[in-house]
């Protein structure tokens, strides 16, 4: 039985109807070999405090929690979907060993639907963007979405609920054009659900402190009643961004400016949430340093704890409460190959856990 090391603050920030959810990645160690993946991104910019670990290991899933939830996280989002039928199979297979734990029930649950791009079949792109034109086109995603139902997980007395539906949040779905209304009915038809997209980029909201003075669009784009971005986003019950908008073309010093262009870009998409009856859900990270991207000359995020607690604080300040919640997503736990997670590290301990938990428990 596992003796937990701190109090569970997490619990009590839910009690007061905040939501502090990160995502999670449950298949490193197996079926994602260590080794590979470190060599993919030729090195780890941060390394985990526990070692190369299996995800489904006992005693790491019940030291996660109480790491997490000791510091406020009181969500996990567990990263789901794939288009290799295998590597999904055996990342369940994870997620239920991860259920099955007895520490299990301290901390919420939700699924981060990452299998969109990948199931998608005979559909056009434009620019990046898939164009739905007909249910034939992603009805492996809504198998997907049956196997979820059908399995019980939605069920389970903590699965992430809001307005009484399980929360998913659906990576990629700003990718989404055409009849993206339509696919949204037919997941909601399995079971309604609290869809959260990756729609409020901060770079459409503002121009601010960027170096090009690029974006800063959406306001006006929305004046005009014909707005692709907020059409497409209204389909869905909450407005998110995936990984704190990173990458943007942003000024330096970034760890100074990065907050303050957040700020701007949140500020525009929570208003705009507002407007519309939507979930403003801002995202935050301790920084983004892919070692092979840097190796190729894309711009990295340092890693900076002082920076993390102004995005905090912003994002605390910018969620809005809706059906009596506010959440915020930490992106990510345990991503070391793009080196956003928060997870205690060798070179760092657990300086961000401490830092998240400063922040909240003087805000709440």
């Amino acid at each position: 039985m596992y003796i937990r090391e701190y109090q569970n603050i997490g619990k009590l920030l839910y009690s007061k109807g905040v939501i502090i959810g990160v995502t999670y990645y449950p298949f490193i160690g197996y079926p994602m070999n260590w080794k590979e993946w470190e060599e993919y991104n030729e090195g780890f910019a941060v390394h985990p405090l526990l070692g190369e670990y299996v995800i489904s290991d006992p005693t790491v899933i019940a030291k996660h929690i109480d790491w997490a939830t000791g510091h406020g996280v009181n969500c996990f989002f567990l990263a789901w979907g794939s288009e290799d039928p295998s590597f999904q199979n055996r990342v369940m297979s994870n997620i239920k060993k991860f259920i099955s734990q007895s520490i299990s029930h301290q901390i919420l649950i939700a699924i981060q639907y990452e299998g969109i791009p990948g199931k998608l079949i005979n559909v056009k792109e434009r620019e990046g963007q898939f164009i739905l034109e007909d249910s034939s086109q992603w009805a492996e995603v809504i198998n997907d979405f049956i196997f979820l139902h059908e399995s019980g997980i939605y069920d389970l007395p903590n699965y992430l609920k809001i307005d009484n539906k399980p929360v998913i949040y659906l990576g990629a779905a700003s990718e989404l054009e055409g009849k993206v209304g339509e696919f949204v009915n037919e997941l909601n038809s399995i079971r309604p659900l609290f869809l959260v997209g990756d729609h409020a980029h901060p770079w459409t909201a503002t121009s601010a402190y960027t170096i090009d003075n690029s974006g800063g669009w959406i306001e006006e784009c929305d004046k005009t009643g014909e707005c692709d971005l907020i059409e497409y986003a209204k389909c869905f019950d909450g407005w998110t961004v995936w990984a704190a908008g990173w990458y943007a073309p942003i000024k330096e010093p970034l760890n100074m400016n990065y907050p303050k262009f957040l700020n701007e870009g949140y500020r525009v998409w929570r208003k705009l949430a507002d407007k519309y009856g939507k979930m403003f859900v801002p995202s935050v990270i301790p920084g983004f340093m892919n070692v092979r991207e840097i190796q190729e000359g894309i711009p990295h995020l340092p890693r900076d704890p002082e920076m993390f607690k102004e995005e905090l604080k912003i994002a605390i300040t910018m969620a809005n409460t809706l059906k009596g919640k506010k959440l915020i997503k930490i992106d990510s736990w345990n991503d070391f190959g793009e080196g956003h997670c928060i997870e205690p590290t060798k070179e760092e301990k657990l300086n961000f856990l401490k830092m998240l938990r400063g922040v909240l428990l003087e805000k709440h």
